[in-house]
């Protein structure tokens, strides 16, 4: 079992015109962050549909060419499917830094090692460049396959998995501690990070020899010691979406379509259905068959991916089941959303396939504003990637960075 399925999907868009909802914010504020997340979304209707919008592609305020720091294209199917599930691949730091995960050329392949880096022909490697392009910082790690992860913390610091260890920097990169990772045969770890960047989860898949079948140890982590502050088991789960208080994961991987639930690690709850079994919400979702969950906020779950829509369900307990459905008429919407830290926006991939070959002939990214309920931003995302589709969104979404392949661009969205 892994993590959740890459993104593939862009746009000559059309943005929307969306009918009446209300929505109830309430602001955190922090000592470094301020932080909006959404508490309520009362629907008072549940379809809404893209209407035409004249606007120019903007322009980019940075290009930058990842082939200049080594950029590899992995050919073999292992290496592709490993930079498939690459996390985090773009990941805005604080207001002006990002960094940007991708392979690179081992110049000294090998034998893996349990200390040092593993042996492959690729590694596993990261910059650090702040919005004029300027390198900030740069390194390799070994190979992890399909767990590789380089996450930023609201702190300013980072988190790093690196083969069979956790590794903790600093904002200047400078190692702070390392743990170790107890896994069970080839079964490694995986760790997802909250959109606030507070709140640092570990998913571990275990099997049980009395009942045959797959459970997931879930861990909340404390950021400063890595170690665990909260823990539960659960039904075996992938694809797994997290906020500063909820958990959401597909908890019927082998099956569609997809059935998700929510466990809150702060409450010690167990795991229940994100939406009521047999309701109309099961029906929509069943019915546009979207596989992949990304939480908005502690309240707000976006489902997406291989279908034409976004819908957005409250979590459970927090408001209304019926999902508020978003539609996005010939087009198809990317597994992964990009949300920002403080919770208003989210960027989404969107993708328009060529009627006779059935390939995807467009593709572009596209910003929706919650509060506004309405698209703010759309870009063309030119040349269809080959390999790799990213995005990521600044803290407040008035940035938003695209990796295609090894080319990285990032525009402003107005406020």
């Amino acid at each position: 079992m892994q993590g959740q399925e890459p993104d593939s999907a862009v746009a000559n868009m059309k943005t929307e015109t969306y009918e009446t909802a209300e929505m109830k914010h309430c602001r955190a504020f922090g000592e470094s962050l301020v932080r909006a997340s959404l508490i309520a979304l009362l629907f008072a209707a549940t379809v809404s549909s893209v209407s035409k919008v004249n606007a120019e592609n903007p322009k980019s305020v940075l290009t930058l060419d990842l082939s200049k720091y080594g950029y590899a294209a992995p050919e073999s199917y292992r290496y592709k499917l490993a930079l498939d599930f690459l996390s985090t691949s773009v990941a805005f730091v604080g207001d002006d830094r990002l960094t940007i995960s991708f392979f690179v050329q081992n110049p000294h392949p090998g034998l893996s090692t349990r200390t040092g880096r593993a042996g492959g022909h690729l590694l596993f490697h990261s910059l650090l460049v702040d919005l004029s392009g300027r390198l900030l910082a740069q390194r390799s790690w070994g190979n992890a396959d399909y767990w590789n992860s380089l996450l930023p913390l609201s702190n300013g610091n980072f988190v790093v998995q690196v083969t069979d260890l956790l590794v903790l920097y600093s904002s200047s990169w400078q190692k702070i501690l390392e743990r170790k990772l107890d896994y069970v045969g080839d079964q490694l770890p995986r760790f997802a990070i909250s959109p606030s960047g507070s709140k640092l989860y570990r998913f571990q898949d275990l099997w049980d020899v009395k009942k045959r079948t797959w459970i997931t140890r879930n861990d909340l982590l404390d950021t400063g010691t890595l170690e665990p502050i909260a823990s539960a088991l659960t039904v075996g789960h992938t694809g797994e979406t997290v906020s500063d208080q909820e958990v959401v994961f597909n908890s019927s991987p082998e099956t569609l379509p997809p059935r998700f639930s929510v466990w809150s690690p702060l409450q010690l709850n167990q795991a229940v259905s994100l939406v009521p079994r047999h309701s109309a919400a099961e029906d929509l979702i069943e019915e546009l068959k979207c596989r992949t969950a990304t939480l908005l906020s502690d309240s707000l779950v976006a489902l997406t991916g291989n279908c034409s829509a976004i819908l957005l369900i409250p979590v459970a307990g927090s408001g209304p089941t019926l999902p508020l459905q978003i539609n996005f008429s010939g087009y198809v919407v990317a597994d992964n959303l990009a949300v920002s830290a403080d919770g208003t926006r989210f960027a989404v991939i969107l993708a328009q396939s060529d009627h006779k070959s059935h390939r995807i002939a467009t593709m572009g990214v596209a910003v929706y504003d919650l509060p506004e309920r309405r698209i703010v931003f759309r870009a063309n995302v030119a040349p269809v990637p080959q390999r790799k589709i990213a995005i990521g969104l600044s803290k407040h979404g008035d940035l938003v960075a695209v990796q295609n392949d090894h080319r990285l661009e990032i525009w402003t969205v107005q406020r």
